[in-house]
């Protein structure tokens, strides 16, 4: 399953969050109603299967925070919980 993926302590999406990761675009779901508005922003992503592949995840990086990446709710997110955020 693809994740976003994003890492606490990066304030720029210009770096890598993690070796794993890919780089791709999501769309501002805020922005859905009119595709002449849609907002398009760089990400990352990863690709997890398996609750393994998780578990190592977490293994190599510490805490990780599973949640969603957009407004609609439809595209999963991990964030690597390296610093505090509110």
């Amino acid at each position: 399953m693809k994740y976003k993926i994003e890492r606490a302590s990066f304030r720029s999406i210009s770096k890598r969050p993690c070796k794993e990761a890919f780089e791709g675009t999501i769309a501002d779901a805020r922005y859905l109603y009119d595709e002449h508005a849609l907002n398009v922003h760089k990400c990352w992503y990863i690709e997890i299967n398996t609750l393994e592949e998780l578990e190592n995840l977490k293994n190599k990086y510490g805490d990780i925070i599973l949640t969603v990446a957009n407004y609609d709710n439809k595209i999963p997110k991990i964030l690597i919980y390296d610093d505090y955020i509110e």
